[in-house]
């Protein structure tokens, strides 16, 4: 008899730990997966998908005001937020249902509580102690609480989306990053007044500027105000107290989000009594995903890599493949990622100023989506498409666009960035007209 109750045990189920729970069962590897909250972690209950729900129902109601050029006419139109926070919650139970239901067909032990290590094959679940050959470390992250006097006068993106109704009017935003814009879009796009509060001279970090000056036109639309370089010292019952230009200025709100960052999940998991060494906020891995001890990985947040859902998926496959006895590093080169604001952002590859600070020469063609006959019939031309290539070979080192549909489009550009391709693969490869995909292959043929 083995000495391990299983051949893996993974401690958290997110995307990461459930997806990886499942490439083990794919490879006949016994694995227990533990939670101590909801299968499918921040992503599906608290992040990406319900997030995204209330962006699909509020960019619905958003563009009633452009139906009537199609002669639609949308009078006496009602509005009841807490139906479609009922539509969110019913898209996430049925999603989390159909994991459960996967990790149980595919024979995957789950132990539902809190996972502490108890040394580098043990951990203790309640009273209950799972053995595992190798250890998965997937335990994701949680907003950021911010160390700023009156923090408590404030709400997170998980009390956000936790909200039955929406009653107050004017929204204070702390922090202009992904989860900060996109919210910022949900309450705009449902009439509220919102004014973002940003430290850094510009929102979404690793956005190149000429993709957010095509933001600005619809943050402007929305009358979101955006306020950047701007300290905030204090946070009162109904009103934020900042720095901006060295001067004292008070920011009044009805209520107040926090969305400046978040705090990987690596405190009392039980890291020392297993000899795990972390660096500040995370667990350092090398290519293989391992951390210091061989046998325990570490994937997803808790890496400080990227925080991305699909990123956490992937470094589990490659966690698999290792622990399979294969010698897999991960490679992050092409990474795409989406910024689901209005028109949605995409990239993927270096951003021009990764291109700068690096001293890599390159050149970039652009293709505005306003052109393209399906995004202006769709009332969708807003927004546009950049490749950034190598001059002599025309290789791709990266892509950013804004446009309807982005998200689905930067696929192609991953794909032959994946394969070291090049412009001219793109143009000689027929696309359907009429698409909006149509854009990256005119964008294309301008560098060939």
């Amino acid at each position: 008899m083995s000495e391990y109750d299983f051949d893996v045990v993974i401690l958290g189920a997110g995307p990461g730990g459930y997806e990886t729970a499942l490439k083990c069962r794919k490879n006949d590897l016994s694995v227990c997966l533990i939670e101590k909250g909801e299968t499918g972690g921040t992503c599906l209950n608290r992040g990406c998908i319900p997030t995204k729900a209330l962006l699909h129902g509020s960019e619905k109601l958003h563009e009633l005001a452009d139906l009537e050029v199609l002669g639609i006419k949308a009078e006496n139109v009602t509005f009841d937020y807490s139906v479609l926070a009922q539509y969110k919650n019913s898209i996430v139970a049925k999603l989390r249902s159909n994991v459960e239901m996967m990790l149980k067909k595919a024979g995957v032990v789950c132990r539902q509580g809190y996972g502490r290590l108890k040394d580098a094959h043990t951990i203790e679940v309640g009273e209950e102690c799972v053995r595992g050959k190798d250890i998965i470390l997937a335990t994701g992250s949680s907003p950021l609480v911010l160390p700023v006097k009156g923090i408590e006068n404030t709400i997170n993106s998980d009390q956000f989306l936790a909200m039955e109704q929406l009653e107050d009017e004017n929204w204070a935003i702390i922090g202009g990053g992904v989860i900060g814009m996109e919210l910022a879009f949900v309450l705009g796009q449902l009439g509220r007044k919102v004014t973002v509060v940003e430290m850094m001279p510009s929102i979404l970090p690793g956005v190149d500027a000429s993709i957010l000056k095509w933001l600005n036109r619809s943050i402007k639309k929305l009358g979101i105000k955006v306020i950047t370089s701007a300290r905030v010292e204090r946070i009162e019952k109904d009103r934020i107290i900042y720095t901006y230009k060295d001067r004292q200025e008070e920011l009044p709100f009805d209520k107040c989000l926090a969305a400046a960052g978040r705090k990987n999940n690596i405190d009392d998991i039980g890291l020392e009594a297993a000899g795990v060494i972390r660096e500040r906020n995370r667990i350092p891995v090398d290519g293989q995903l391992r951390t210091n001890v061989e046998n325990i990985y570490a994937i997803g947040d808790v890496t400080g890599i990227k925080q991305l859902a699909h990123v956490a998926t992937y470094q589990g496959s490659v966690a698999v493949e290792n622990i399979l006895g294969y010698d897999v590093k991960a490679d992050y080169s092409v990474i795409p990622a989406c910024i689901f604001v209005s028109p949605v952002i995409s990239m993927v590859g270096l951003s021009e100023k990764e291109l700068q600070d690096k001293g890599i020469e390159y050149e970039s063609v652009s293709y505005n989506v306003g052109a393209n006959g399906k995004a202006l019939l769709s009332q969708k031309g807003e927004g546009t498409v950049i490749i950034y290539y190598r001059k002599e070979d025309k290789k791709i080192l990266g892509c950013q666009m804004i446009a309807e549909s982005s998200s689905e489009m930067i696929n192609e550009i991953s794909v032959i960035m994946k394969k070291d391709g090049t412009l001219m693969d793109i143009v000689s490869t027929v696309h359907p007209h009429p698409t909006i995909g149509e854009i990256v292959k005119e964008a294309s043929e301008k560098g060939c």
